[in-house]
């Protein structure tokens, strides 16, 4: 039985990597800082888990006493608004803790095969959609900015150590448990009755569910080149904001007028979707159409804010 070793297990994205690679056979282990009981480590699925800071002796430990096969980095900033906010907070967390970690493999287990999550904020306002792996790198956010550097420290250890690395660019992921982003505020603002939002809704996003991330995240680890590349992790299907704010109202709360304001915050892109060639060809495809997924996080939601209260 293969080990993987997933950074961040209990986060959105990392809790349904950790179930992908249950399901695939893998023995996962598991490390965060969140704080973990033995009946969610048992409902995830994980063979162990440890609650320690990425930065601390506990990374190396684990890696030397497991040797995994895999090593998923899905710990980290996942806020562009907050980067704007607090850059220097979200340097440490996105730059900083990845050179731990790829640290952590070259010294403790250096065969394993490594995938961290990045993001399409790289790519900024591609000039030309959909936008693939060699389009230019124009971030528009620190928090694109700083999952750029992360990406070159992986062909620094690739090139340099000899570590087997490839990031994952994730365009916009959504699913139900994910309680931040654009399907939570719409959820939010519809249930309140009125729904106002930035920009002119003419912006658009490539979603992927969160279960596809996963699926994903595993073909990329069992089958990508490992030399310290990128590859985009997407549906390849372009939605505006507008069509998608209108689906979650019309389940929602259908009286729910939308406003934009035509404004757009900074860091925002206006325009994304990805070329998925280079992952399909390793395997991948998406499984779930965004209006089975938005449906699904609807009901999620309203079950949810039932048992708020």
């Amino acid at each position: 039985m293969k080990t993987c070793l997933i950074t961040g297990a209990r986060g959105f994205l990392g809790a349904r990597i950790a179930s992908e690679f249950v399901g695939g056979g893998y023995r996962v282990a598991g490390l965060g800082r969140e704080v973990v009981l033995p009946d969610q480590i048992a409902a995830l699925g994980l063979a162990s888990y440890r609650t320690a800071e990425l930065s601390g002796p506990a990374l190396s430990e684990m890696l030397a006493a497991e040797q995994p096969d895999v090593v998923v980095h899905a710990a980290g900033p996942a806020s562009v608004t907050d980067s704007v906010g607090d850059p220097a907070l979200d340097f440490q967390g996105t730059v900083g803790v990845t050179f731990e970690v790829l640290e952590a493999v070259r010294r403790s287990a250096p065969r394993a095969r490594v995938v961290t999550l990045s993001s399409a904020a790289v790519y900024g306002n591609p000039a030309v959609l959909p936008v693939s792996e060699c389009a230019a790198i124009a971030p528009v956010s620190p928090y694109g900015f700083h999952k750029h550097i992360a990406e070159t420290l992986l062909h620094e250890f690739h090139q340099l150590h000899g570590i087997s690395a490839c990031a994952a660019r994730i365009f916009s992921a959504y699913g139900s448990g994910l309680r931040r982003q654009v399907l939570w505020d719409v959820c939010e603002k519809a249930g309140a009755g009125s729904v106002g939002l930035f920009g002119t809704g003419e912006e658009t996003r490539d979603f992927i569910h969160a279960d596809d991330v996963a699926r994903a995240v595993r073909v990329l680890a069992e089958n990508a080149p490992m030399r310290g590349e990128a590859h985009n992790v997407a549906s390849g299907v372009e939605t505006s904001i507008r069509e998608l704010a209108e689906q979650v109202v019309a389940l929602v709360s259908p009286d729910a007028p939308v406003v934009f304001s035509g404004v757009s915050r900074a860091g925002d892109p206006l325009r994304w979707r990805a070329d998925i060639s280079s992952i399909r060809a390793l395997g991948f495809e998406p499984h779930v159409p965004l209006a089975d997924g938005v449906a699904e996080y609807c009901q999620w939601y309203l079950r949810a804010k039932r048992m708020d209260g």
